[in-house]
Protein backbone atom coordinates (compact mmCIF):
# COMPACT_ATOMS: atom_id res chain seq x y z
CA UNK A 1 0.00 0.00 0.00
CA UNK A 2 1.13 3.42 -0.75
CA UNK A 3 0.69 6.34 1.50
CA UNK A 4 -1.51 7.99 -0.75
CA UNK A 5 -3.85 5.20 -0.84
CA UNK A 6 -3.86 4.45 3.15
CA UNK A 7 -4.87 8.72 2.77
CA UNK A 8 -7.96 7.98 0.61
CA UNK A 9 -9.03 5.28 3.08
CA UNK A 10 -8.86 7.43 6.02
CA UNK A 11 -9.54 10.74 4.58
CA UNK A 12 -13.20 10.55 5.62
CA UNK A 13 -12.48 9.26 9.26
CA UNK A 14 -9.94 11.63 9.99
CA UNK A 15 -12.41 15.32 8.40
CA UNK A 16 -15.31 13.58 10.75
CA UNK A 17 -12.17 14.35 13.52
CA UNK A 18 -11.27 18.02 12.16
CA UNK A 19 -8.54 17.11 10.20
CA UNK A 20 -8.65 17.94 6.72
CA UNK A 21 -5.99 17.93 4.06
CA UNK A 22 -4.60 15.21 4.76
CA UNK A 23 -3.15 14.30 1.50
CA UNK A 24 -1.11 17.60 1.77
CA UNK A 25 0.12 16.64 5.04
CA UNK A 26 3.94 15.03 5.66
CA UNK A 27 4.57 10.87 7.28
CA UNK A 28 5.94 12.81 9.76
CA UNK A 29 2.69 14.96 10.68
CA UNK A 30 0.50 12.24 9.87
CA UNK A 31 2.57 9.62 12.73
CA UNK A 32 2.00 12.64 15.19
CA UNK A 33 -1.86 12.71 14.23
CA UNK A 34 -2.03 9.50 14.84
CA UNK A 35 -0.14 9.01 17.95
CA UNK A 36 -2.50 12.07 19.65
CA UNK A 37 -5.18 10.08 18.57
CA UNK A 38 -4.08 6.72 20.02
CA UNK A 39 -3.09 9.23 23.28
CA UNK A 40 -7.14 10.67 23.15
CA UNK A 41 -8.46 7.05 23.05
CA UNK A 42 -6.01 5.88 25.92
CA UNK A 43 -6.96 8.55 28.39
CA UNK A 44 -10.44 8.24 27.60
CA UNK A 45 -10.18 4.24 28.09
CA UNK A 46 -8.23 5.18 31.49
CA UNK A 47 -11.14 7.33 32.48
CA UNK A 48 -13.93 4.32 31.61
CA UNK A 49 -12.14 1.74 33.60
CA UNK A 50 -11.18 3.94 36.41
CA UNK A 51 -14.86 5.40 36.53
CA UNK A 52 -15.98 1.29 36.14
CA UNK A 53 -13.55 0.55 39.17
CA UNK A 54 -15.05 3.24 41.42
CA UNK A 55 -18.94 2.07 40.73
CA UNK A 56 -17.71 -1.46 42.03
CA UNK A 57 -16.04 -0.79 44.95
CA UNK A 58 -18.88 2.17 45.56
CA UNK A 59 -20.97 -1.22 45.42
CA UNK A 60 -18.82 -3.01 47.33
CA UNK A 61 -18.99 -0.76 50.48
CA UNK A 62 -22.76 -0.70 49.58
CA UNK A 63 -23.22 -4.25 50.26
CA UNK A 64 -20.80 -4.58 52.83
CA UNK A 65 -23.07 -2.01 54.96
CA UNK A 66 -26.37 -4.31 54.53
CA UNK A 67 -24.25 -7.38 55.71
CA UNK A 68 -23.09 -5.30 59.01
CA UNK A 69 -27.52 -4.79 59.07
CA UNK A 70 -27.98 -7.97 58.29
CA UNK A 71 -25.60 -9.22 61.77
CA UNK A 72 -27.39 -6.15 63.55
CA UNK A 73 -30.43 -8.13 62.75
CA UNK A 74 -29.83 -11.04 63.36
CA UNK A 75 -28.10 -10.18 66.77
CA UNK A 76 -30.47 -7.56 68.04
CA UNK A 77 -33.81 -7.31 66.28
CA UNK A 78 -36.59 -9.10 68.95
CA UNK A 79 -39.76 -8.03 67.04
CA UNK A 80 -40.54 -11.36 64.67
CA UNK A 81 -42.37 -8.32 62.24
CA UNK A 82 -40.00 -5.75 62.60
CA UNK A 83 -37.29 -7.99 61.41
CA UNK A 84 -39.24 -9.60 58.74
CA UNK A 85 -39.74 -6.21 56.85
CA UNK A 86 -35.88 -5.43 57.93
CA UNK A 87 -34.88 -8.35 56.40
CA UNK A 88 -37.08 -7.78 52.75
CA UNK A 89 -35.74 -4.06 52.65
CA UNK A 90 -32.32 -5.24 53.03
CA UNK A 91 -33.51 -7.95 50.51
CA UNK A 92 -34.43 -5.54 47.95
CA UNK A 93 -31.54 -3.21 48.54
CA UNK A 94 -28.94 -5.90 47.80
CA UNK A 95 -30.99 -6.30 44.68
CA UNK A 96 -30.65 -2.90 43.40
CA UNK A 97 -27.38 -2.61 43.97
CA UNK A 98 -25.13 -3.44 41.00
CA UNK A 99 -21.85 -6.01 40.86
CA UNK A 100 -18.55 -5.59 43.38
CA UNK A 101 -15.06 -6.86 42.45
CA UNK A 102 -14.77 -10.05 41.15
CA UNK A 103 -12.45 -11.18 43.35
CA UNK A 104 -14.61 -9.97 46.05
CA UNK A 105 -17.66 -11.79 44.54
CA UNK A 106 -17.47 -14.94 46.22
CA UNK A 107 -16.94 -13.95 49.20
CA UNK A 108 -19.72 -11.24 49.62
CA UNK A 109 -22.42 -13.13 48.32
CA UNK A 110 -21.36 -16.27 50.81
CA UNK A 111 -21.42 -13.42 53.83
CA UNK A 112 -24.68 -12.18 52.48
CA UNK A 113 -26.31 -15.79 51.97
CA UNK A 114 -25.17 -17.10 55.38
CA UNK A 115 -26.84 -14.36 57.56
CA UNK A 116 -30.08 -14.48 55.85
CA UNK A 117 -29.73 -18.28 56.28
CA UNK A 118 -28.98 -17.64 59.80
CA UNK A 119 -32.20 -15.26 60.27
CA UNK A 120 -34.31 -18.05 58.56
CA UNK A 121 -32.47 -20.68 61.41
CA UNK A 122 -33.17 -18.05 64.48
CA UNK A 123 -36.95 -17.85 62.99
CA UNK A 124 -37.38 -21.69 63.06
CA UNK A 125 -36.05 -21.96 66.72
CA UNK A 126 -38.21 -19.00 67.81
CA UNK A 127 -41.26 -20.40 66.24
CA UNK A 128 -40.53 -24.05 67.51
CA UNK A 129 -40.23 -22.30 71.28
CA UNK A 130 -42.86 -20.35 71.00
CA UNK A 131 -45.01 -23.09 70.11
CA UNK A 132 -43.42 -24.86 73.07
CA UNK A 133 -44.23 -22.23 75.24
CA UNK A 134 -47.79 -22.21 73.97
CA UNK A 135 -48.34 -26.45 74.55
CA UNK A 136 -46.83 -25.40 78.32
CA UNK A 137 -49.33 -22.37 79.09
CA UNK A 138 -51.84 -24.42 77.72
CA UNK A 139 -50.99 -27.31 80.28
CA UNK A 140 -50.82 -25.25 83.16
CA UNK A 141 -53.84 -23.32 82.61
CA UNK A 142 -55.55 -26.63 81.75
CA UNK A 143 -53.97 -27.90 85.10
CA UNK A 144 -55.30 -24.45 87.08
CA UNK A 145 -58.99 -24.75 85.24
CA UNK A 146 -58.85 -28.06 86.33
CA UNK A 147 -58.07 -27.70 89.94
CA UNK A 148 -60.45 -24.96 90.96
CA UNK A 149 -63.17 -26.70 89.15
CA UNK A 150 -62.18 -29.66 91.24
CA UNK A 151 -62.01 -27.25 94.88
CA UNK A 152 -65.77 -26.02 93.39
CA UNK A 153 -66.98 -28.67 92.78
CA UNK A 154 -65.81 -29.96 96.28
CA UNK A 155 -67.19 -26.93 98.03
CA UNK A 156 -70.55 -27.22 95.96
Amino acid sequence: WMISEILELISPFFSSLGFSMLKSISSNVLRSKFKEIENLYNDRLTKVHDDRKAELQKNLELKEALIEELKDLNQNEENIGKAFNRLDAIKKKWGGIGTVPKNKTTEIRHDYSQLVEEFYYHIKILVYYYSKFDILVFKINYHFITSVFNITTEII
